[in-house]
């Protein structure tokens, strides 16, 4: 885990209340802190023809079923696979043949362990697929970053009202209110794939996805600003 050296950015003003003639020393904390994503989610599609409805979504689901099956060998179960959409086209090949039928099945997986993640796309790069998507990286719990950044930010506000204080020959009391100012998300790495994310001499077939064998997954920025009143002994 990296930490970015934070940002010292306070806006510092001294006043008193007219009733109390209290002392008050309003700051501005920041912080940014980052953490790399640890759950990936990317969907894809498999497409198989039938002479019926029924046979077509049949065949499209087993053959899902056997890819599923080297899946669970490496860890992957069923909760971390969806099947996101499932329909089924009718199709004329010709003006005197039989009506052909299509079923597409788009199914989403979802990693917890991003260690595993080279295995699962080199176990789906065997098989016939359709449209597959970016991988999409995330945290697992966005709280603790979150809470790590308002941490961080009163921390950051504290040092500097201390300072301030000093400075002034002011002896810094509690905090009296906290109020968060911003807050944003963002994600400053992305990843990518060492060599080629796709063999450009299979891209135009069905299936034939090639992999690179290194992937290195974003790491999610999160600012928080607090405006935090002390009072002044």
């Amino acid at each position: 885990m990296k930490r970015l050296p934070y940002l010292v950015f306070a806006m510092i003003a001294i006043c008193s209340f007219s009733f109390s003639q209290q002392k008050i020393l309003v700051i501005y904390g920041k912080s940014d802190v980052t953490e790399i994503a640890n759950r990936a989610e990317f969907t894809f599609v498999v497409e198989k023809d039938g002479n019926s409805l029924k046979e077509a979504f049949a065949e499209a689901q087993a053959y899902l079923n056997s890819l599923f099956r080297e899946l669970k060998t490496i860890g992957i179960d069923s909760s971390s696979i969806q099947q996101s959409r499932v329909r089924v086209n009718e199709k004329d090949l010709t003006w005197f043949t039989s009506k052909k039928y299509k079923a597409v099945l788009r199914t989403k997986i979802v990693i917890d362990n991003i260690s595993s993640l080279e295995s699962v796309l080199e176990i789906i790069g065997k098989y016939e697929i359709e449209y597959l998507s970016e991988i999409e990286f995330s945290l697992k719990n966005y709280d603790a970053l979150t809470q790590r950044a308002y941490n961080e930010a009163v921390k950051n506000a504290k040092n500097n009202a201390f300072a301030l204080a000093k400075s002034q020959g002011l002896s810094l009391g509690d905090i009296s209110s906290i109020v968060e100012e911003t807050e944003q998300e963002s994600q400053r790495s992305y990843p990518y794939l060492r060599g080629a994310f796709l063999n450009e001499a299979s891209f135009s077939k069905k299936g034939a996805y090639a992999f690179a064998s290194s992937i290195i997954p974003e790491q999610i920025l999160y600012r928080k600003m607090l405006k935090v009143t002390f009072l002044i002994n």
